[in-house]
């Protein structure tokens, strides 16, 4: 019964892409509704669709849906960083969830998910990514390793609630194995072809959370 364990492992790593393709269709016409804005994330996303027709997006993200970004104390030294960013017709976005250390200034980033959208082209070019974790198992006897995406931040800095900070994601060269069954292949990330790479650059204000410590009269 050893494959059940790996078939629900994989079921939880990758049941998300299941009905996802590299490459959404451009989203319809929006408006901005004075959404508010701080600071910015932007930059570039370059590849191939699955088709083999590059593409190269431009984005520069100002509005927030809900707060600018907030941040807490985990334990000790160490912070959760989250904020996310749109464009002003909610077509693009990108979210981060940061790690940071302030005794080493080591950052890791453990959520980023989005799509690259250039607004100011027609029709407007779209590119969604988000975090492949890596694997390396046996699924119904197929050797199965996915090498999972690349995510890092450079360049940070951490200053009252500023953060200013440089990032790249890169999505490797990846094919399923061939002859696995359907309801196993469905649950691996789609082929990619050809690597693909975001690179940019983010600086954001973001709101300390602390915990309700209620005292006991």
């Amino acid at each position: 019964m050893r494959w059940h364990t790996v078939f629900i492992l994989a079921t939880t790593s990758f049941l998300s892409w299941a009905c996802r393709g590299k490459e959404g269709p451009a989203g319809p016409p929006g408006r901005d509704l004075s959404r508010p804005q701080q600071g910015f994330v932007e930059g570039t996303a370059r590849g191939k669709d699955e088709a083999g027709n590059p593409f190269d997006i431009r984005f520069r993200y100002t509005y927030y849906p809900q707060n600018s970004g907030t941040w807490r104390v985990v334990s000790g030294s160490v912070r959760e960083l989250t904020f996310t960013r749109q464009d002003s017709l909610g077509i693009g976005s990108i979210t981060f969830t940061l790690r940071y250390d302030a005794s080493n200034n080591q950052v890791t980033v453990t959520g980023l998910s989005g799509v690259a959208a250039d607004i100011s082209q027609k029709p407007v070019p779209t590119h969604s990514f988000q975090i492949i974790p890596r694997l390396d198992t046996t699924i119904f006897g197929f050797p199965i390793r996915v090498p999972g995406t690349t995510q890092e931040v450079s360049d940070f800095t951490f200053s009252g609630d500023n953060i200013q900070g440089k990032f790249r994601f890169i999505r490797p060269q990846y094919e399923r194995p061939s002859g696995l069954p359907p309801q196993a292949a469905n649950l691996l990330p789609p082929n990619n072809q050809h690597p693909d790479t975001i690179v940019g650059s983010f600086s954001i204000s973001l709101t300390e959370v602390r915990p309700f410590n209620r005292t006991t009269p």
